[in-house]
C-alpha cells in the first residue's frame, strides 16, 4: 500500500502509460492525476475484469517489449510489480 501510495503521489502530466495494470487496482487512482490513462498488460483477461470496473481509462492488451505507441506520447509511464 505504501509503494502505490508513493507511485500516485509522483504522477504528473496530462498523459500516462501504465504497463502491467492487472485488473486496474492502481489504474482508478491514476485517472484522478492525469487527463488521459492507457492502461496496457498481456492477459486480457485481467483487462476484462478491470473494464467491468468501470474504470475511465483506455485499456490495451500488449506485450510491453513491443509498445505501439509513437515517441513522447506519454508524459508519465508507470511500471509496478511487472516481470
Amino acid at each position: 500500500v505504501r509503494r502505490k501510495k508513493l507511485t500516485i503521489d509522483m504522477v504528473g502530466g496530462e498523459h500516462l502509460l501504465e504497463i502491467g495494470s492487472a485488473e486496474g487496482w492502481m489504474t482508478e487512482e491514476l485517472t484522478w492525476r492525469v487527463r488521459k490513462v492507457v492502461s496496457c498488460d498481456i492477459a486480457h483477461s485481467y483487462l476484462k475484469r478491470a473494464k467491468e470496473q468501470g474504470i475511465n481509462a483506455h485499456f490495451v492488451q500488449l506485450d510491453a517489449h513491443y509498445l505501439p505507441f509513437t515517441d513522447a506520447s506519454f508524459d508519465c509511464v508507470v511500471l509496478t510489480e511487472v516481470l
